[in-house]
């Protein structure tokens, strides 16, 4: 029995990539310069996109962390 050919269109690529690296919660907290508990409230928060990879494990993909935390900025008006 034949199984059917099946191939994915440009349009039909998945959305999501695995980035080169991913980040733990403590390289993330060094990065953005606060403790690992904030880094922690901000995931119970869903203001930072994680990928938990099973039980306790978490990984952060620093550009989306970027993006997503780009959308707390308060930009300042000029009077």
């Amino acid at each position: 029995m034949q199984t059917p050919k099946t191939s994915l269109r440009e349009s039909e690529t998945p959305q999501f990539t695995i980035p080169n690296r991913l980040l733990t919660k403590d390289e993330l907290a060094q990065r953005l310069a606060i403790c690992r508990r904030s880094v922690e409230n901000l995931m119970h928060q869903r203001r930072i996109p994680f990928v938990r990879l099973g039980g306790k494990l978490v990984r952060f993909d620093w550009e989306r962390v970027k993006e997503a935390l780009a959308k707390f900025e308060i930009k300042e008006s000029v009077r």
